[in-house]
């Protein structure tokens, strides 16, 4: 596995605390400066500094990807799944509605899905079987749909999903509904934080259901808490509760339906190992 982060700094302050050699500018007029770099080059350690410099100012967004051989994925026995294609607007935009009162009062996890999804069905892509919305919602394709059917196990994770224009249910995809899955339990060698820097798990509740902002290594589990199940989802979420946003649990697949995605040539899916452990 190759774990590459990408930075992006201001190039006004990318310019002040770094080499003209580090990184390079993007955008029009060239004010962002982008820094690729994985945990062992020097680059990293660069910016870990500007982290540090935090107070004085800097806006600093971060993400990361991390890289796996056929042979690595072709291996794992459970996989962190998710969306490439994000859409707006949310589903509360557009008449979906949640029970705030039964999720965390602290962080605001957990809060359930009281009726059926409403997205504006002009914006669900025509090249992609998986799509997430900007507040988390994943909806799947008719091909997916098919393919979870053929293997026995649609009735137990999806349901119809409607028009936030006309009211009337979109043919053609499904939600993919967290609340119906299985949980499993993440390991605490998992690390979590506002940064990759965070080494307090910056973002957690204290009721520990939400673990930190954002995982900033690889997903571990503990095997004892995966019975098997195809689809499954994290007991913690991650994430802030901030206007539409809330914190997400992490949902995860079998290899066996990992391999099907991959033979069937499904599209707009982002993957990555998951680590089970041994645990109570």
């Amino acid at each position: 596995m190759k774990e590459v982060f990408d930075f992006r700094i201001p190039e006004s302050d990318a310019s002040r605390f770094l080499p003209d050699t580090v990184g390079q500018q993007i955008g029009d007029q060239g004010w962002i400066r982008r820094v690729l770099a994985t945990p062992l080059d020097s680059d990293f350690d660069r910016v870990r500094q500007l982290f540090k410099m935090k107070d004085r100012g800097f806006a600093i967004t971060w993400s990361v990807r991390r890289q796996y051989s056929r042979h690595e994925l072709g291996n794992a026995e459970l996989l962190v799944f998710g969306a490439t294609r994000v859409i707006a607007p949310a589903g509360e935009e557009g008449g979906t509605m949640y029970d705030d009162s039964r999720g965390c009062a602290l962080c605001g996890a957990g809060a359930p899905q009281i009726t059926p999804l409403y997205l504006d069905d002009r914006r669900l892509p025509v090249a992609s079987d998986i799509v997430a919305t900007i507040s988390g919602e994943i909806v799947v394709s008719e091909r997916f749909v098919a393919l979870l059917s053929g293997m026995g196990i649609a009735n137990t994770c999806l349901a119809p999903m409607y028009s936030s224009q006309s009211r009337r249910e979109i043919v053609g995809w499904q939600q993919l509904q967290p609340a119906s899955l299985e949980m499993v339990e993440i390991d605490a060698t998992t690390r979590f934080g506002w940064d990759p820097f965070d080494e307090k798990a910056g973002g957690n509740c204290p009721m520990g259901d939400t673990v930190g902002a954002s995982r900033t290594s690889e997903l571990a589990i503990r095997r004892s808490s995966w019975d098997g199940n195809d689809i499954v989802r994290t007991t913690q979420s991650v994430g802030i509760r901030r206007g539409l946003l809330r914190p997400q649990p992490s949902m995860l697949l079998s290899h066996r339906i990992w391999k099907a995605i991959d033979e069937n040539q499904l599209r707009g899916f982002s993957t990555e190992v998951a680590r089970l452990l041994p645990g109570a």
